[in-house]
């Protein structure tokens, strides 16, 4: 009787190295299978469903959260949540996060104490 096992998990299984493999199966009267490949591609978002994405995203980075936040909890790449945040023209913050404000020397010389 022939079974049918995925080539990696048998290999991972027994601890065979990959070039191995085909030789331990003939032996085991076992037929070879592909693993079942993983498809990480998006279903296409409709224009309706997008624009309620987009507010969604562009409300949530307003409030401080950065686009690739943003993208991971979404499930989408970072890109798409970039172009999609610049299609929709919201002002996007400079890189490298919030940085405090230079304080003007005036200011400091005014605080100083004697």
């Amino acid at each position: 009787m022939t079974r049918l096992v995925e080539v990696k998990s048998f290999g991972i299984k027994y601890r065979f190295p990959p070039s191995s493999y085909r030789t331990h199966l003939s032996r085991e009267d076992v037929t070879m299978t592909a693993p079942t490949p993983v498809s990480h591609k998006q279903r296409t978002v409709r224009l309706p469903e997008r624009e309620k994405l987009v507010q969604e995203f562009a409300k949530r980075y307003r409030s401080g959260e950065s686009i690739r936040v943003i993208a991971e909890s979404a499930g989408r790449p970072y890109g798409t949540v970039h172009r999609w945040l610049a299609g929709a023209g919201v002002q996007m913050r400079p890189r490298g996060g919030s940085r405090q404000k230079s304080v003007p020397p005036s200011v400091v010389a005014g605080v100083g104490g004697c």
